[in-house]
């Protein structure tokens, strides 16, 4: 049986996010911003923290410290090490990038080896 490559998923530009389609929860309500201390400040509930980090259950952020490969290197270099599931690559910043999975499977392999080398840039996997 033929191993099947994972998918990695393009990341949507601002404007596909902020001009597509509302895709938010509607258990999540529009709430005005109050203070608290002289700091602005939005109040969720439990539940709804709950649904909002639902998304980032199988995700990990790597970091890298001196130096970060192109996009397109760091995604190939995840299609090759033969993950079962899909994994989705967001770049967060300069130094760091969103690591989401598909399959718990993946999550543990990534999150237990700590430090990987892509491109001979060190990345470490945090959660």
């Amino acid at each position: 049986m033929a191993s099947k490559s994972p998918i990695v998923q393009p990341c949507k530009s601002f404007v596909d996010v902020t001009t597509g389609s509302q895709s938010s929860d509607p258990a999540i309500a529009f709430r005005q911003s109050s203070t608290h201390k002289g700091e602005p400040t939005i109040f969720f509930t439990e539940e709804e923290i709950n649904i909002m980090v639902a998304p980032f259950k199988l995700a990990l952020v790597g970091k890298f410290s001196f130096g970060r490969p192109p996009i397109d290197i760091i995604r190939n270099f995840f299609v090759a090490l033969g993950l079962k599931g899909n994994v989705e690559i967001t770049l967060l910043d300069h130094h760091h990038i969103l690591i989401q999975l598909h399959l718990e499977e993946d999550y543990t392999r990534i999150w237990l080896h700590q430090s990987w080398f892509i491109d001979g840039k060190a990345m470490r996997v945090f959660k």
